[in-house]
């Protein structure tokens, strides 16, 4: 089947739109032609999941290194660990303005495996300031598989 390049635009713009400003597309555009073909790049959103806590860079880093060099040895020392009960271990840890607690448990297989969740600044009716953990979006930051 051949398409003028105009009839690709009209196909693709019914198909994918792209918003009113055409110096910004935010669905396609073309990229290079080369004989006779036309080359359409695609811009496409990284799947997240929709309880997904959402972390900087710096964050996810900070995280995984407290991981290994507090959290995980903390979960070792605890007796529960060694008795195999099915018991979660629980560590938190502020990160610039956003406070985390760390879940740690283990699989039957015993698999160490880590989950975030980040806690939400409260006030009680006193007036006080305390952290309350949001069970909404976590991040898994390791598996036991």
């Amino acid at each position: 089947m051949k398409m003028t390049r105009y009839g690709l635009a009209q196909t693709l713009e019914m198909m994918f739109p792209n918003s009113s400003d055409k110096d910004e597309n935010d669905a396609w555009y073309f990229g290079e032609s080369d004989e006779g073909y036309q080359t359409v790049v695609f811009k496409i959103e990284e799947h997240k999941r929709h309880d997904e806590l959402e972390l900087s860079y710096f964050e996810m880093g900070y995280l995984t290194s407290f991981y290994f060099r507090e959290a995980l040895p903390a979960y070792e020392k605890d007796p529960a660990f060694h008795d195999g009960e099915d018991e979660t271990f629980w560590i938190g840890v502020q990160v610039n303005s956003r406070m985390f607690d760390l879940a740690l448990s283990q699989t039957e297989q015993g698999k160490v495996y880590c989950i975030v969740y980040e806690c939400d600044e409260l006030t009680d009716a006193e007036g006080n300031n305390y952290w309350a953990m949001n069970w909404s979006k976590c991040w898994h930051l390791r598996e036991g598989k």
